[in-house]
């Protein structure tokens, strides 16, 4: 999401996953949801691309470990859950 700040990044996103969540698919069941994961990292001056997709990455990682859909933001050494849904 180039030239977005983070907290719009987030609403963006979480908005993207909750809208997944409201599809159906035609041929499944509709008890079956779709639910998705996002890892956001800012792009900083010190910092790689390559560094940048590895954090988002981390980020990604971490919103699967904390129980999956939902949105983790990369906020230093410890990426933070945003827009988590149980």
């Amino acid at each position: 999401l180039p030239s977005t700040d983070g907290v719009t990044a987030q609403l963006v996103l979480d908005r993207l996953r909750a809208g997944l969540a409201t599809l159906v698919v035609p041929g499944l069941d509709p008890s079956v949801k779709i639910t998705a994961s996002f890892g956001i990292a800012p792009m900083e001056a010190e910092a790689t691309v390559e560094e940048t997709i590895e954090r988002a990455d981390r980020a990604l990682y971490a919103a699967k470990r904390a129980g999956r859909n939902r949105v983790v933001s990369w906020h230093g050494p410890v990426p933070i859950a945003i827009g988590a849904v149980a």
